[in-house]
């Protein structure tokens, strides 16, 4: 080809100075995330965090939709300010590697919660059988953050092992349940409970209750004079509380039992022991750094100080509440 001639156009569309297009390149599939929506310029601080955490249900609650192909129900996340990014360490453990791939994408999918429970080490937790309900095979329960056995207290055995893992699941937690104090955690599958109390929990702190599968049945029965349930004819009385998105909030130091159930019951928990002021500050410090909220002490009249500021949900998530 000659060049053309100074001043002159250049046509690109001429047939002599096509150029062959590359061959067209197979791209790596895609999975598809939910984006978040537009957010207003005008809202506050409180409104717009209103708003991502109703999203964030709205995505959860495909959890309840029959399956589709190739759809997969999650949970879109909404990272604590205490939880960074940056703090992830290299590792070669699988499990720490997904919790810190979820956290980057601020994506979780339900069914993820199950790998992560099946590559924890196996346990023996069978406290407080139900009558109701015999144990399963594949019944299994992981605890992280403190805990209060008496005057004992301290860290749970795999909370130094998982930090990525307790960031997610307190990640997951923060978008649910919003800025609400705890200490510990726990991650359980088929896990049958028996009547029970649990006097070493914080009196001013409700325990949270977080389904990560579709199952029937599984309520949670709550003691109560004027409630409209009986275990059996001579048996006490109480109210039943569905577990569903996206939370059961309740008082544990009442007597509580888990109901028979159909399906895979997998629950994320969280509570708050009773004190936490006995633990050594470099404990605090690294419970606070994985995302628990601490109640810093006791007033006089039991009201609870939070070391990191905890507060009710807000309206637009709550979930059904029993905390009377």
């Amino acid at each position: 080809l000659s060049p053309a001639p100074a001043g002159m156009p250049i046509d690109v569309a001429d047939e002599d100075c096509a150029v062959p297009l590359p061959p067209a390149k197979r791209r790596r599939k895609v999975v598809s995330i939910p984006v978040p929506a537009e957010t207003s310029i005008h809202l506050t601080e409180e409104e717009r965090e209103l708003q991502q955490r109703h999203e964030c249900l709205t995505t959860a609650l495909q959890l309840y939709q029959p399956a589709s192909a190739g759809a997969q129900p999650g949970l879109r996340l909404i990272l604590p300010p205490c939880i960074m990014e940056g703090e992830n360490h290299f590792t070669l453990c699988p499990l720490e590697v997904l919790a810190t791939d979820c956290l980057h994408r601020r994506w979780v999918a339900f069914a993820q919660f199950e790998e992560i429970l099946n590559g924890m080490p196996k346990t023996s937790d069978t406290r407080h059988p139900s009558p109701l309900e015999p144990i399963m095979q594949d019944q299994k329960t992981m605890f992280f953050g403190a805990y209060a056995q008496g005057p004992l207290d301290g860290l749970r055995t795999q909370t130094r092992r998982y930090p990525m893992v307790i960031r997610l699941l307190n990640t997951v937690i923060h978008t649910l349940c919003g800025p609400v104090s705890r200490s510990t955690l726990f991650l359980s599958r088929n896990r049958a409970i028996g009547l029970r109390t649990d006097p070493n929990n914080h009196r001013d702190v409700p325990n949270y209750l977080i389904p990560l599968s579709n199952f029937e049945g599984g309520q949670l029965f709550i003691e109560s004079q004027n409630g409209d349930y009986s275990l059996d004819e001579n048996g006490m009385r109480g109210y039943v509380h569905e577990v569903t998105l996206p939370f059961l909030r309740f008082n544990a130091r009442r007597r509580h039992m888990v109901l028979p159930w159909y399906g895979r019951r997998l629950i994320l928990g969280a509570f708050h022991v009773k004190e936490t002021q006995t633990l050594s500050e470099p404990t605090r410090q690294l419970l606070m750094s994985l995302g628990f909220l601490l109640q810093a002490r006791l007033t006089d009249k039991g009201h609870g100080v939070a070391g990191c500021v905890g507060t009710c949900p807000s309206a637009v998530c709550n979930g059904a509440v029993c905390f009377d």
